[in-house]
């Protein structure tokens, strides 16, 4: 079991990302598509509704970034869809892996 703590990266998506090391990093989305619990993440608050579902792993999706496996026209690619093409020297690869996680992997957006 990973013992690498995850952060919050988008709370209005229940998006919560971890680095693995330089180059691999795990993200995991609330599967909205699937189940529609915004009532109950509203009346939970955030901390309930974390303790609740976070580690029911059937209600998220999960994926692991490694960025050793995509070009860097690949992530220039992925990362256009929110940054412009002069902004990409600026990003960690902690965005650009969140970028290809919601471009490519999650099936989300």
């Amino acid at each position: 079991m990973n013992k690498i703590k995850w952060q919050l990266t988008d709370y209005d998506n229940q998006q919560y990302g971890r680095r693995i090391n330089d180059n691999e990093f795990e993200f995991k989305e609330f599967n909205r598509v699937s189940y529609n619990l915004v009532d109950e993440l509203k009346s939970l608050g955030e901390p309930s509704f974390y303790d609740a579902y976070f580690n029911l792993d059937e209600y998220w999706i999960i994926e692991r970034v490694n960025l050793k496996d995509y070009t860097l026209e690949e992530q220039k690619h992925y990362c256009s869809a929110y940054y412009p093409e002069g902004g990409f020297k600026d990003l960690t690869n902690w965005i650009i892996a969140e970028c290809i996680f919601e471009q490519e992997l999650s099936g989300l957006y």
